[in-house]
């Protein structure tokens, strides 16, 4: 094996880092089969194959910009001032 860390996954605590770099390597390689498969589907004689396969792709960049947009809107409420400071303040001397 190599000595590189491994990318931080949502993988349970405490599984030996062999484990998770199998599960990883089994990720990766089912993304590279689903591009490969997407691929020959897009360049497929049957219309009705590359119907299927633009529905997909277009379903998954859906997905991808639906979480950009959570991310987004997440990070907006953060960042947003709480109603107590987003109030006017009172000057010292008293006067409004």
């Amino acid at each position: 094996m190599c000595d590189q860390s491994l990318p931080d996954a949502p993988l349970p605590f405490g599984w030996a880092s062999n484990i998770k770099s199998a599960v990883l390597h089994v990720v990766s390689l089912v993304q590279y089969v689903m591009i490969t498969v997407r691929g020959w589907a897009a360049n497929s004689l049957n219309a009705r194959v590359r119907l299927k396969a633009d529905n997909d792709r277009l379903n998954q960049e859906n997905q991808w910009l639906r979480e950009e947009l959570r991310i987004q809107e997440r990070s907006a409420r953060q960042d947003q001032p709480t109603k107590a400071s987003a109030l006017p303040r009172r000057r010292e001397n008293g006067d409004p």
